[in-house]
């Protein structure tokens, strides 16, 4: 395995309340319920994404982008992220 192999992945929730509801045509919330997702490489280098559902927008809430995200993750873990163009 080399160094750029991942290591792991986390996904978990990041809640964030707004100052402010968001309001739009579908909708308003008034937080930003995110997900953090964290890889970690065999070398100890750490990357992070978010997931920024908007259910009154897209449906998805933050449950099903949990969901999905730790699909993903299970079919990364172990692969080379040096090849990211292929995963």
């Amino acid at each position: 395995m080399s160094n750029t192999t991942i290591q792991s992945i986390t996904v978990e929730p990041l809640t964030i309340q707004l100052l402010e509801p968001f309001t739009i045509a579908t909708g308003s919330v008034s937080a930003a319920n995110n997900v953090l997702i964290t890889v970690t490489l065999n070398d100890g280098t750490s990357g992070y994404g978010e997931c920024a559902p908007l259910p009154p927008s897209t449906g998805e809430s933050q449950e099903t982008a949990i969901t999905a995200a730790q699909s993903c993750a299970e079919l990364l873990k172990g692969r080379d992220a040096a090849q990211w163009r292929v995963l």
